[in-house]
């Protein structure tokens, strides 16, 4: 039993510590998605550049929802 709780507590606080690196990544890449596969590789070159320039755009809600959407399959599978 002290195994199990010691294993739930670990999951949360990784899930926890990669939660807003994940979101992070999310908001940045998002920003690049626009003209094709060389336009976007070209600007997340460019947003890497400049890492803590994340802006909201228009499909930042669905994007957000998609991932947290894979973040809640992955939480399933468990």
């Amino acid at each position: 039993m002290m195994k199990r709780d010691g294993t739930a507590r670990s999951n949360l606080i990784l899930f926890a510590v990669l939660l807003f690196p994940g979101v992070w990544a999310a908001l940045l890449t998002v920003t690049s998605l626009s003209g094709g596969l060389p336009k976007t590789l070209e600007n997340l070159k460019a947003a890497m550049n400049d890492p803590f320039n994340v802006h909201w755009v228009d499909n930042t809600p669905k994007f957000l929802e998609q991932k947290n959407g894979l973040n809640l399959f992955w939480k399933g599978r468990n």
